[in-house]
C-alpha cells in the first residue's frame, strides 16, 4: 500500500499522516514534492506548512475577495436598475411629477377626470405623442 500510494514518505511517522501530506501534496501540486525535499528532508515538514499556508491565503483569501468584489457590483447593479424602475413607475416622464402629486391634484378635483396617474401618463402625456412631435419636426423642412 505505502509503495504505491505514498511518494516520499515520512521516517517515525504515522502512515496516516504520510498519506495525509502526500494526498494534500497531490491536490496542491502537480506530480510529487520529492523534488523540493530530497536534499534537505528535515524541511519537509517547514515546507509543508509553507505551502498550506500559502495555498491557503492564494486560494481562500484572494479568490474570496475576487468574488466579494463581483457579487458586490452585481449588487450594485441590481440595486441601480430596481431604482431605476422604481422612478419610472412612479414619476411622469413629461412633467416630472409624482404618483402622489398627480393622484393628490385628481382627488382635490384639479387634474383632468380619469383614472389618476395611468390616464396622466397614457394620455395627457404620453411619451409616444411626444416622440412622433420630435420625428415630425425633425422631418419637416425647415
Amino acid at each position: 500500500f505505502g509503495d504505491v500510494f505514498i511518494a516520499f514518505p515520512l521516517e517515525g511517522a504515522p502512515v496516516t499522516a504520510t498519506f495525509f501530506m502526500n494526498t494534500v501534496y497531490d491536490l496542491m501540486l502537480p506530480g510529487t514534492v520529492i523534488g523540493v525535499t530530497e536534499n534537505h528532508p528535515n524541511t519537509l515538514m517547514f515546507r509543508f506548512m509553507f505551502d498550506i499556508t500559502f495555498w491557503t491565503i492564494f486560494s481562500v483569501v484572494l479568490l474570496n475577495i475576487i468574488f466579494g468584489i463581483i457579487v458586490d457590483t452585481f449588487s450594485a447593479l441590481r440595486t441601480d436598475a430596481q431604482r431605476r424602475a422604481d422612478r419610472a413607475r412612479g414619476f411622469c416622464f413629461i412633467c416630472d411629477l409624482s404618483l402622489n402629486t398627480i393622484e393628490a391634484a385628481m382627488a382635490a378635483g384639479r387634474g383632468s377626470t380619469g383614472n389618476g396617474f395611468v390616464t396622466h401618463i397614457n394620455e395627457e402625456h404620453s411619451v409616444w405623442d411626444y416622440i412622433y412631435f420630435i420625428f415630425y419636426i425633425k422631418g419637416k423642412d425647415p
